[in-house]
């Protein structure tokens, strides 16, 4: 897999500027690919993945460039329920992963970084920055 900034630098080609739902889809992927154990998204395991996604915003175009899933090959589903999330499915072994970037992330970036003035500025480098491994919930937060 790529490293966060190789991901946000191609998200940023595809979608055309780099914003904080490039930020967060792209962590959410790379989160929804890690706990399924799959490595390389565009190579060896690109047959393997299918692509829940519950919004039609920049995170979903985050999405598409790591994984690889797009939906003219029938591997990105989009579900119009107004959430920045995704379920990831291994179709080999059955398992799946839902990752939702939770509303009070917007808060946290404000707490985390008062002095950056511009929000999108303020909430991509929190975004960058803030933990996973905090997550209680088992369908996976940001």
């Amino acid at each position: 897999m790529k490293t966060l900034e190789e991901y946000l630098s191609d998200a940023a080609a595809a979608h055309g500027h780099l914003c904080a739902g490039q930020v967060l889809g792209v962590r959410m992927a790379m989160l929804g690919l890690h706990k399924l154990g799959l490595e390389e998204p565009q190579g060896k395991d690109r047959k393997r993945i299918v692509t829940f996604v519950e919004i039609d915003r920049c995170a979903t175009d985050a999405v598409m460039v790591v994984t690889g899933c797009r939906l003219g090959k029938r591997a990105l589903k989009f579900r119009d329920w107004g959430k920045v999330a995704a379920t990831f499915v291994d179709i080999e072994t059955g398992k799946a992963v839902r990752i939702a970037a939770k509303e009070s992330s917007k808060a946290a970036a404000k707490n985390l970084h008062p002095e950056i003035t511009d929000k999108n500025q303020q909430q991509m480098l929190a975004y960058r920055e803030m933990p996973t491994s905090s997550c209680s919930s088992p369908s996976g937060c940001m």
